[in-house]
């Protein structure tokens, strides 16, 4: 059992480590590390508004197999009645409490990758992260013990919540502390090609029969695997995907970073031949282990 010092200790350390100058992917992995190892949270999540309306995306996880790029809609299940209203949603006996939801968890229908979650979930608490009323993620955490969640694990979540919001809107370009050598990109001659089919229409990719991802996150993944294949690149920054005229990233608030850590999660989760590494301030390579056959397609 950790003690109720103990958990406000570990929230005053992870808010001393999100005041540096730290790589947004670094602080969310270091928010869930506190809610997980510190807090004592098995399964924890973390969602973010997608491209698509009405409908959030997750980021990262702890405690589950899987799952980025996985969709939750407004509206439905925990997560999705959270984003929706825009407050902090604890259940504690989900069966006897699922009429107020609807669903324990957002249904999959418009979802190629199943949202995870806890088959025997009875315990339930979503966290809205918001920065001057706008929703810019939920803080998810399950158990499958009835009861689990108290006040202090309210008071906690929406303490680490206010932490991580902020880091969200932030362009996070200061990425010394996570900087990897650059690895050569190895010999592709003898190996298998890898089929990758674009769709325009919703931007998602295929490898080979399996799905990737789509939206943004698709549209940057193909327009990095293009540039490497037709010009032989490995090394981008982020500077250039801001001003390029095929993704059309909107000014401002363009949610880039996300999106990249997004598909760094959902390649290293799913697809580990090809990796995105981060490098020096505002760069990163794309490494492939496959040759790749790119096919550009209309419809869907």
């Amino acid at each position: 059992m950790i003690s109720s010092a103990s958990k406000l200790n570990a929230v005053a350390q992870l808010a001393r480590e999100l005041a540096q100058a730290l790589a947004l992917d670094a602080r969310i992995n270091r928010a869930l590390a506190c809610m997980s190892q510190a807090l004592g949270y098995q399964h924890v999540m973390l969602l973010v508004p997608s491209d698509a309306p009405q409908q959030l995306v997750m980021l990262a996880c702890v405690g589950y197999p899987g799952g980025v790029g996985a969709t939750a809609p407004f509206g439905r299940g925990a997560i999705g009645v959270c984003a929706e209203r825009q407050r902090a949603l604890r259940l504690n006996n989900v069966q006897r409490e699922l009429m107020l939801l609807q669903a324990t968890l957002p249904t999959q229908e418009a979802s190629e990758i199943p949202l995870p979650g806890l088959t025997g979930v009875q315990s339930q608490l979503a966290q809205p992260l918001l920065v001057d009323g706008a929703l810019v993620g939920v803080l998810y955490a399950e158990h499958d013990r009835p009861g689990y969640f108290g006040a202090e694990d309210s008071d906690l979540v929406q303490l680490v919540a206010g932490l991580l919001a902020p880091a969200l809107l932030e362009a996070a370009d200061s990425s010394e502390d996570e900087t990897e050598p650059e690895p050569a990109p190895p010999s592709l001659a003898s190996r298998q090609p890898l089929r990758v089919r674009f769709y325009e229409a919703d931007g998602s990719v295929f490898f080979d029969d399996d799905y990737v991802i789509k939206s943004l996150p698709g549209r940057l993944l193909f327009n990095l695997l293009e540039q490497l294949h037709l010009q032989g690149r490995h090394d981008f920054t982020k500077k250039e995907l801001r001003v390029s005229h095929e993704l059309g990233l909107p000014a401002g608030r363009d949610n880039l970073d996300t999106r990249l850590i997004l598909l760094r999660r959902r390649l290293a989760e799913r697809f580990p031949f090809v990796q995105i590494v981060p490098g020096a301030r505002g760069r990163f390579s794309l490494i492939l282990e496959r040759p790749v056959r790119l096919e550009r397609l209309k419809g869907r």
